[in-house]
Order: structure tokens, then C-alpha cells, then sequence
């Protein structure tokens, strides 16, 4: 319930700079992408899964900035993970 409630908290922060962005389409394809990535990292604990995702999430923010906006949303699983195991950042 904690994993959900932390989602939750950083969708909320990445959404409060969308007010001057929301009249780009990206803007909106980059909200859903992360949301769903970032289900599927919570519902998925693979490891490969969770790297594949959020390098190919990366990928998209070096094509597209606007992804830069919900990258916290989508690095949260990789960052929880590797303080789980004491990996480091």
C-alpha cells in the first residue's frame, strides 16, 4: 500500500508543472506512457523488466522532453529496488 500512496505522491508533483504544458499532445502521451510503465514495473519485480522499461522511458526523454516531466514517476521502481538490495543509486 506504501509503493502505491509514494506513486501516487510523485504523479501528483510531476502533474503540478503541467498547467503551462497541457496544449502540447506529447505533454499527454508522456502522463499516460509513465503511468502505464510505472504500473507495470509495480506489478512486474523482474529485474530485466524493470531495467528494460526505464531505459527505454530514458530513451524516449532524450527523443521527446516533455518525458522528462514524469521521469520520477518511472526511475521510482529502479530507485526503490536498489536501496532494497544496498546496490546504491
Amino acid at each position: 500500500m506504501r509503493g502505491i500512496f509514494d506513486r501516487l505522491l510523485l504523479l501528483a508533483c510531476c502533474s503540478a508543472t503541467l498547467p503551462g504544458k497541457m496544449d502540447d499532445v506529447t505533454t499527454v502521451v508522456a502522463m499516460l506512457a509513465s503511468t502505464t510503465v510505472a504500473a507495470i514495473n509495480g506489478y512486474s519485480k523482474s529485474r530485466p523488466i524493470l531495467t528494460l522499461s526505464v531505459v527505454s522511458y530514458t530513451t524516449a526523454s532524450i527523443i521527446w522532453p516533455a518525458f522528462c516531466l514524469f521521469s520520477p514517476l518511472v526511475q521510482y521502481d529502479s530507485m526503490a529496488e536498489s536501496q532494497k538490495t544496498g546496490k546504491g543509486a
